[in-house]
């Protein structure tokens, strides 16, 4: 939790985002759509291991081989988001992975399928829970950004 004790979450806008530029609506969308705040934000190259330790938490499932190349070996974007109910805010911009349930006026709706990105790469992460964003903030450059006070 931060300091002030509002719920956090941590957000990725991945690889084809990055690349193709809707990085920058993205950020427009938390700002326009949600209360929530980019407290910290940066942009790095993510090699495979860093992929593998992001993900570790999901890689007994079957799908984890296919989530890797999601974000190794590209350019990504961190964010840690801060605000009231951050995790379900967050993931509800972010809209459904799976195709037919993605809702109008979500991040994947918008983008997933209506370019050049395939519907299996999802764009953008969100942590599943306050114990996965600790995780999850904790293998990422974020941790070694400043906080605001």
């Amino acid at each position: 939790m931060s300091s002030d004790s509002r719920e956090w979450t941590v957000g990725l806008i991945k690889g084809r985002a990055v690349e193709d530029g809707f990085w920058v609506d993205i950020l427009k969308q938390i700002e326009d759509k949600t209360y929530l705040e980019v407290a910290q934000l940066c942009m790095f190259y993510a090699d495979e291991a860093f992929a593998r330790r992001f993900y570790s938490e999901h890689s007994q499932e079957p799908n984890f081989e296919l989530i890797i190349p999601q974000i190794a070996n590209k350019t990504i974007i961190a964010m840690k988001l801060v605000g009231d109910d951050a995790i379900e805010v967050w993931r509800k911009l972010m809209g459904s992975y799976k195709f037919g349930e993605r809702e109008p006026g979500t991040i994947r709706h918008k983008y997933m399928g209506y370019s050049n990105i395939p519907y299996e790469d999802s764009i953008v992460h969100g942590s599943v829970s306050p114990v996965a964003a600790n995780n999850e903030y904790g293998v990422c450059p974020l941790r070694d950004l400043p906080q605001k006070p």
